[in-house]
């Protein structure tokens, strides 16, 4: 019996110390197509390495690999449509591998006309919690009498209203079944993916 325990907890060593050589992504030939044609990239985007044949290494670790298996872990696999459905690459991306728009001459008008002055603070104060910035100022920039302004458009918050369009509108969080929030994703870090 010790011996079947013992062989148990090595086969669980070895399977842990391995457990890199496992992805969660789909790596067949289908797969990566799909994930390459939602970013809108070539294989070399996240594969940049070549082994000493000259031939395109697709083991070797990179920061975009890492970047697409913790998009796959926290963003595919934990959340859905508000219809329920199961989302990939390509709802976020739409073809683009940077997705995200900080132009300000896109900027849209506000969502929050109709909310109390007490709702917009309490969202902001929200906001500024789940991105883990320290003031306003990350979003808003301040009038010549020092006050915030509320109405000239910055990237960061031309990235927020984009955000909650494409993402707190229509997703859900898996785990608690309610709406996605910037917390579900960012948790505290207003840069969150490492690059």
């Amino acid at each position: 019996m010790r011996r079947f325990v013992f062989c148990c907890a090595v086969i669980l060593l070895w399977t842990d110390i391995h457990a890199d050589d496992h992805h969660l992504l789909d790596t067949s030939k289908e797969g990566m197509e799909a994930i390459s044609k939602a970013l809108g990239v070539k294989c070399e985007y996240c594969h940049p390495s070549v082994n000493e044949a000259g031939e395109r290494d697709y083991k070797a670790p990179s920061p975009l690999k890492k970047t697409a298996l913790y998009m796959k872990h926290h963003f595919v696999d934990g959340l859905v449509t508000t219809a329920g459905k199961s989302i990939d690459c390509a709802f976020c991306h739409t073809g683009t591998a940077r997705f995200v728009v900080r132009d300000t001459s896109a900027a849209k008008p506000s969502r929050l006309a109709g909310m109390s002055r007490g709702e917009i603070v309490a969202m902001m104060k929200e906001m500024q919690k789940a991105l883990g910035v320290k003031a306003c100022d990350y979003c808003h920039v301040r009038r010549r009498d020092g006050r915030l302004d509320p109405v000239t458009p910055t990237p960061n918050k031309v990235v927020a209203r984009m955000m909650m369009e494409k993402f707190t509108d229509r997703l859900l969080d898996i785990k608690t079944g309610k709406s996605a929030t910037c917390q579900t994703c960012h948790d505290g870090n207003a840069k969150f993916l490492g690059r």
